[in-house]
């Protein structure tokens, strides 16, 4: 169930982040829905190693908080593309606040790899364990992480050295 709910909560990061814009204006700054406010991307680094390798650097990275009485949680999100394919990174902390979290398949907190090669073709690496820090919450998230995480087939990619500074929408 959790990864369904990951998985749904990437999907709408990506629509999202694949729809920001008038796509009829021609300058390169992004816009919100009416193509009035501009959309601010934040980063997100880290080093891949493992069945996957590559140095992820993602301009297009974004946040998404909540800190209600019924839902407390901060999700850090990025794209980026290499080598012909697209890679994100995921992470979801069910909590609200700064502070170092756990992720671990036994958790409330977790994070993921997501390697596209098309639209048909795509692996998605879950974590096994790792940890995220956020040293900052409100308008904007901005941490470090690193975690271990596996497909269903056992193949694993370490994701390490990984820092983000996204705005929160």
């Amino acid at each position: 169930m959790k990864k369904s709910v990951l998985l749904s909560s990437l999907l709408a990061v990506a629509v999202l982040l694949s729809s920001c814009g008038d796509k009829k204006k021609s300058n390169n700054n992004p816009t919100g829905p009416g193509g009035n406010t501009p959309v601010t991307m934040g980063t997100l680094k880290a080093t891949v190693s493992g069945a996957v390798s590559l140095n992820f650097n993602s301009l297009t990275a974004v946040g998404h908080t909540s800190n209600t009485d019924t839902e407390k949680e901060m999700i850090v999100s990025g794209e980026a593309i290499a080598n012909g394919m697209t890679y994100s990174i995921y992470i979801w902390v069910s909590t609200y606040g700064t502070g170092t979290f756990a992720l671990d398949s036994d958790s409330d907190h977790t994070a993921q790899l997501t390697v596209i090669r098309s639209q048909t073709d795509a692996d998605t690496y879950v974590n096994v364990t790792g940890s995220v820090n956020f040293t900052q919450v409100g308008t904007t998230l901005k941490g470090s992480f690193q975690f271990t995480a596996e497909k269903y087939d056992g193949t694993q990619v370490n994701v390490a050295s990984g820092t983000f500074e996204v705005p929160v929408y």
